[in-house]
């Protein structure tokens, strides 16, 4: 055998996922994986949303979605997401959706969580949280956060950051 010494395994490149909403009038949701990042093992995204119109004590029943892997510079989707029966029976035109949506796999380099609003059946917008993803696990919360949304996404997501929810698949990352 020759001389082993020095040789180091083989680093893997890690996952890099992200999420786009497209699809303003039944918002679907798209998983990307950067061009040069590696292969995503069992990318899993997975939401606490929140219908501000109608606060009942649940989050909306939006189940945890996993692939199988999503190579680099491919995506998984769009996947139907406020279109699912179990969103379509609760919600109506005009309600207000809001809360957090976020995205992972074994492999990704971090967890990704974006503040997500949806007006149903007209669009909203996104934006990526930064630091460790925040949630709405208060009832109390969400109906102060209801009754004056505005002041409160301005705090969350401040308007200059955010990114409307596109027509198409094929709009800019």
């Amino acid at each position: 055998m020759g001389d082993v010494k020095g040789l180091e395994p083989h680093k893997a490149v890690p996952a890099n996922l992200s999420l786009r909403f497209v699809y303003p009038n039944e918002v679907s949701l798209v998983v990307d994986n950067a061009r040069s990042a590696g292969l995503a093992d069992r990318p899993k995204y997975w939401a606490q949303l929140i219908d501000l119109d109608n606060i009942h004590g649940n989050y909306l029943q939006i189940p945890v979605t996993m692939g199988d892997y999503i190579r680099p510079g491919e995506l998984l989707g769009p996947q139907q997401f406020m279109g699912i029966p179990a969103v379509k029976n609760l919600v109506k035109p005009g309600d207000r959706i809001f809360g957090s949506v976020s995205v992972s796999c074994p492999t990704c380099i971090k967890t990704r969580t974006y503040w997500l609003y949806v007006k149903v059946g007209d669009g909203g917008w996104y934006e990526e949280q930064q630091g460790p993803g925040k949630t709405i696990g208060n009832w109390q919360v969400a109906e102060t956060i209801a009754q004056n949304f505005e002041a409160y996404a301005a705090i969350f997501a401040p308007p200059d950051k955010r990114i409307p929810i596109h027509e198409t698949l094929d709009s800019p990352k």
